[in-house]
């Protein structure tokens, strides 16, 4: 599952075991105006739930989400509902797609 956040810290962090952060970048540059947005792609080790992903994901968010312009995509599609179960049901549905 590929992310897209302004929260360039995120991307930088350890996940959990059983998550593997796969790639990570960021791009951009603040001094001409412009925001810096930092990309991962994260695994699930097989066995592992999707609920470990989003739980980990929700909390590493839960304190910048109401800040002005934050901004997180979820494999190309710009997540709006930050509310903890849409948040977390968003990311399942997206691991269970790619299972597929």
């Amino acid at each position: 599952m590929k992310i897209e956040t302004n929260l360039v810290p995120l991307v930088l962090e350890i996940p959990p075991k059983g998550v593997l952060r796969q790639s990570f970048k960021a791009e951009g540059r603040r001094s001409a105006g412009e925001e810096i947005l930092a990309q991962a792609v994260y695994t699930l080790v097989f066995g592992v739930p999707a609920g470990v992903l989003s739980a980990w994901l929700y909390d590493q968010i839960k304190h910048h989400k109401n800040k002005s312009g934050f901004r997180f995509r979820i494999n190309e599609k710009e997540a709006t509902d930050f509310t903890e179960d849409s948040f977390k049901r968003t990311i399942e549905r997206e691991i269970e797609l790619e299972r597929k």
